[in-house]
């Protein structure tokens, strides 16, 4: 007689198919998507809004998937619903901004002054200064948010592709930190085709193919805590200990460091080195930040049966100095020079502010930052073309609403708090631990920069945190 229940308890072909294609999509996502200007461009948003209509009929799929008892699926977390639904609210008030089926009193007012008056309401009058950029916004928002949550469903289904995934982003990393280098020493050396680099930019700084240096940051950044993260989970998952003398630490360092150890060791280098001469003061600041969290996370609530492996982080914070003293000029020139940008930034940020009392609850649309700007710039900045507001935060308050702006930080909040408790778990630490240090990496430089505009950034962070969700919420040991 068959055995049912041992039978719908097997995953088949078809589930294990489709958790597999999920993880190599979100693979390639994230090493595909910074090649053409970190995709900020509608081309690069249509492939990767396409990519997540695949990734939900394939959640679609997994869903019927018989999940054993001892994997405690996160949808019985009300706390983590909670905090997707806040994000949710996002991409659909940015529809709403679009709509002119709303009162006409929610009317942005920029709309009556070009036609010429308030008695006649133009056609495409909405919320939003400009429609279709946050029309634009909310297609974007939805993907990612679809692809994070693809990154946990697979995570889920095998905790296994939840390493895979952030092996895929330091992997991803390191390839664009040495592609960083490498363009920086041809920038400086050869004369490149504008068609390889379109964009004019400060020849002693590394931006790879992105547009700007401190998407380059954010982004080799992440990388750097990922690999971290998984060098510490490589040491604890091989019980190395404390070398007892000095003969056996230099042994035990050479044949670690010629071995499976130098490989974590070169990719840290690599993209700190990166970092380091991208010129990114925020990003080189929240890295050390995000990278010290996540130690200090691992080592407190980790798994850790032996003493302090001493050896590997002495090399390591060796090479770092070593590499700052030889590549940190750039870094050196561009703090040397922020009291000359602070005019700037202040000015954007007198914007910002400016914006949200003029319009503090329905906002001037999300994504419509470069018409918002046009609105409130002063004479001395006027001729300037500003796409996004060096704080995402002030960013999002301005262009969404304060309401729906505070729901949406709420659910980062949420969600941070479960990673929370899902490393203090000591049950598969990594990824949580990861994930936390990679959102206080991302938050603390959105507060000074707009790094998460750019599609590859935010959609490399959905795949962290939908992976690190799904480690945090299930009682698999990674």
């Amino acid at each position: 007689m068959v055995d049912r229940r041992r039978h719908t308890n097997r995953p088949t072909a078809v589930w294990r198919g489709s958790a597999w294609v999920m993880v190599a999509v979100l693979g390639l996502l994230v090493m595909l998507t910074p090649l053409p200007l970190g995709s900020h461009r509608d081309w690069g948003w249509a492939a990767i809004a396409l990519a997540a209509s695949l990734l939900a009929l394939l959640m679609g799929v997994l869903a019927f998937a018989p999940v054993a008892q001892e994997r405690q699926l996160a949808h019985r977390s009300a706390g983590l619903r909670l905090g997707v639904l806040c994000l949710l609210s996002l991409p659909v008030w940015a529809m709403v901004q679009t709509s002119n089926l709303v009162p006409a009193s929610w009317f942005h007012p920029a709309w009556f002054i070009s036609f010429g008056g308030a008695n006649g309401i133009p056609p495409d009058a909405a919320i939003s200064v400009a429609p279709d950029m946050s029309a634009n916004s909310a297609v974007r928002l939805l993907s990612y948010l679809t692809i994070g949550v693809g990154a946990w469903a697979a995570a889920v289904y095998r905790a296994s592709f939840g390493l895979h995934l952030l092996r895929v982003v330091a992997v991803a990393g390191v390839f664009y930190g040495a592609y960083g280098l490498l363009e920086l020493a041809a920038r400086q050396h050869f004369a490149v085709h504008p068609a390889v680099m379109p964009y004019p930019t400060d020849l002693s700084s590394a931006n790879g193919p992105f547009v700007n240096r401190n998407h380059f940051a954010t982004f080799v950044g992440m990388g750097l805590v990922c690999l971290v993260a998984l060098w510490r989970h490589h040491m604890v998952a091989r019980g190395l200990r404390m070398p007892t003398t000095i003969r056996r630490a230099l042994r035990d360092s050479i044949e670690r460091f010629l071995g499976q150890e130098s490989v974590y060791l070169i990719g840290c280098a690599v993209m700190f080195c990166a970092l380091l001469l991208s010129g990114s003061r925020a990003g080189v600041a929240t890295t050390l930040i995000g990278v010290a969290l996540l130690l200090v996370l691992m080592r407190a609530f980790g798994r850790s049966s032996s003493k302090p492996v001493i050896i590997p982080w002495v090399t390591g914070m060796s090479v770092a100095s070593g590499l700052l003293m030889l590549a940190g000029y750039p870094l050196l020139t561009r703090l040397l020079a922020t009291p000359a940008v602070l005019g700037f930034r202040k000015s954007l940020m007198d914007i910002g502010l400016q914006a949200i009392e003029d319009r503090p609850f329905l906002g001037h649309g999300v994504g419509a930052f470069e018409q918002t700007y046009f609105l409130y710039a002063s004479t001395e900045y006027a001729l300037f073309q500003v796409d996004y507001m060096h704080n995402e935060f002030l960013e999002l308050a301005a262009g969404a609403g304060l309401p729906v702006a505070l729901v949406t930080i709420l659910g980062f909040v949420l969600l941070g708090r479960k990673l929370l408790a899902g490393t203090a778990r000591k049950a598969g630490t990594v990824l949580p631990a990861c994930g936390l240090a990679v959102m206080a990496q991302v938050g603390l430089h959105s507060v000074f920069d707009f790094s998460v505009s750019v599609p590859a950034v935010a959609l490399t962070f959905s795949v962290v945190l939908g992976v690190a969700l799904a480690g945090a919420t299930t009682k698999i040991r990674t």
